[in-house]
């Protein structure tokens, strides 16, 4: 199995040693800021900050493809499906939501991202049918399919679906597994078809204790224990204290 960036430093480390140009770095180092505003204070149901979700299936990405296109929308892959934009209150991103990203990232990249927020990916006869034609899919495409296939190795790397929900809850199933590997060796990642063997298999023989389940079925907010204020730190001190005795 092979190890990937989860900080932001880590992500920028691995782009220079493949060769990203100067250029190329900028509009990563940009893309990170924006993933990491639009996703600030959001966690997976694994209790691990979003942001890392967003910069492992990017470093997964890049480590199969030279596209910064395709990196920069793998950065920000679930942001129209979070929809944590300004003012907004609605699923699925707004005109001047596509307007914002095609400014900061550029119209191929923010396309792939709209594309991959339109598409059911969690059904496996949707991932068989592009792997029957794998072959002739043109470049956007073949960029699009990698993005879904990271986002799968990422959410199941460490285990994390056994700490998360109920026991059996986010398991890749037979026939999506077996979609997921033959579209990726159908599309010459042959060493990501092989990473996501392992991490799926990983996912299913793992034994997690119950107490140390988180108990969420998807993303959520964190709440702040603590105030920056020191009176509102002792008032919520002291509802925590009487709603325990």
């Amino acid at each position: 199995m092979r190890s990937f960036a989860m900080t932001y430093p880590q992500l920028m480390n691995q782009a220079v040693a493949v060769g990203f140009a100067d250029a190329d770095l900028l509009r990563l180092r940009d893309a990170h800021e924006l993933a990491r505003g639009l996703v600030d204070g959001l966690y997976r149901k694994y209790s691990t900050p979003f942001l890392c979700h967003l910069i492992r299936t990017a470093s997964i990405t890049m480590s199969e493809t030279r596209s910064t296109d395709v990196v920069l929308a793998a950065l920000l892959h679930a942001v129209y499906i979070l929809n944590t934009f300004d003012g907004s209150s609605r699923r699925g991103p707004r005109r001047s939501d596509r307007d914002l990203l095609r400014a900061r990232i550029g119209p191929a990249a923010e396309e792939l991202i709209t594309l991959y927020s339109e598409t059911p990916w969690h059904r496996p006869e949707v991932l068989e049918a592009h792997a029957q034609n794998a072959a002739s899919h043109p470049p956007r495409t073949r960029g699009l399919l990698l993005m879904v296939l990271a986002n799968e190795l990422e959410d199941h790397l460490d285990a994390a679906e056994a700490y998360a929900g109920s026991v059996g809850e986010g398991m890749p199933d037979d026939r999506h597994a077996a979609a997921c590997f033959v579209l990726a060796e159908g599309l010459g990642h042959h060493a990501l078809a092989s990473d996501l063997r392992e991490a799926f298999e990983l996912s299913r023989n793992a034994s997690v204790a119950p107490i140390l389940r988180t108990g969420r079925e998807g993303s959520y907010e964190a709440k702040r224990l603590w105030r920056a204020n020191p009176l509102e730190r002792l008032g919520e001190a002291l509802r925590r204290y009487r709603t325990s005795r």
